[in-house]
């Protein structure tokens, strides 16, 4: 392996050797595995198998990875907030989804989803409007958070309309949230993101399913930084640019599939076990909320697609039927790994 890029603070992206054409992850060695970049695979009695063979299945033709600086439309990179309680629904200020805080005795080890990136569109009155959609370890509640998802940045800059899509990982507090331009991204794709880690180092697994392609690459975080793993999340952020947050474009409907994750010691939880967050504006009212799904799929919606009393006028841009329409057609996304 070899580095790839360096992060402000001592972190380091690498990169794995690129696997032969026509190997098949399903039936090769372990020790292939590691050395081509695969997540590990389970025990074979291990129920976690057929959630691996789905993984790799999806993987597509392998793309070196290569990063460059995120672009600086307005907004910087996200990062944890605070817990607001430790159990039933909560309210955050930048995070919309669904969180799940592990029990007594347990740490995450891997997380993962598959979500179709959002078409956000510029809602007013801010010159920059963002949005990122993501999953990731911890930052509910703690000071490191290690994620990866798809950002779109909208800045309007007198008639011009500047947009940018990028796919994207931070290791929080790491000051950097590096773009994997290696791995282009547009509103309509399908990612695909697993998450393993432990300590101070992971691995992360990124597909553009749409694309038929995916990258994977170690990261090493400065022995300062590690991960707790006290949470997993499936998120729908608005970013801050000096401390002040972002305001949300209007987004639609975000839905994460495959929202499953896994502790140390093999055993998985879904998403449908934790809380769903719901995201406030500065006036204090909802803008995006969280929902579950189902056992593995979780809904983040933006305000003006969520139910109305009667007398509450409708968006008309977009009708109610045409949104739950879409939900209904959605389809989904040497550490341990597994």
């Amino acid at each position: 392996m070899r580095v790839v890029y360096e992060l402000p603070g001592g972190g380091r992206i690498l990169a794995f050797s690129r696997p032969p054409a026509h190997f098949d992850p399903t039936t090769a060695e372990d020790r292939l595995l590691l050395a081509y970049g695969y997540p590990r695979r389970p025990l074979r009695e291990s129920a976690l198998l057929a959630e691996w063979t789905d993984a790799v299945g999806r993987l597509g033709t392998y793309v070196e990875p290569r990063f460059g600086p995120r672009p600086r439309l307005g907004g910087s990179a996200p990062g944890p907030r605070p817990r607001s309680v430790t159990a039933g629904p909560e309210t955050s200020d930048n995070w919309s989804g669904v969180v799940v805080h592990a029990p007594a005795g347990k740490t995450f080890k891997w997380v993962r989803g598959s979500w179709t990136m959002p078409k956000a569109t510029w809602t007013g009155p801010n010159a920059a409007n963002e949005i990122s959609s993501w999953v990731g370890i911890d930052g509910d509640g703690s000071g490191d958070v290690l994620q990866a998802g798809v950002d779109t940045s909208i800045l309007i800059d007198g008639d011009l309309t500047l947009v940018k899509h990028y796919a994207w990982i931070e290791w929080f507090p790491l000051s950097a949230k590096p773009v994997v331009e290696s791995l282009p991204v547009e509103p309509g794709h399908q990612v695909d993101v697993l998450i393993c880690g432990s300590g101070n180092r992971a691995e992360i697994f990124f597909s553009n399913l749409t694309l038929g392609i995916y990258t994977s690459f170690p990261i090493y975080a400065p022995d300062s930084t590690t991960l707790l793993g006290n949470s997993a999340e499936w998120i729908v952020e608005r970013p801050s640019e000096n401390g002040i947050r972002q305001q949300l474009p209007e987004y639609g409907t975000v839905i994460f599939d495959k929202a499953l994750a896994g502790f140390t010691d093999e055993t998985t939880v879904d998403a449908a076990t934790g809380n769903t967050i719901a995201m406030l504006d500065d006036a204090g009212a909802v803008v995006s909320k969280g929902s579950i799904l189902g056992p593995q799929r979780v809904r983040c919606r933006h305000s003006l697609h969520l139910p109305r009393p009667p007398h509450f006028p409708r968006p008309s841009s977009r009708d109610e039927a045409g949104v739950e329409s879409a939900e209904r057609g959605a389809t989904p996304g040497a550490v341990d790994g597994w």
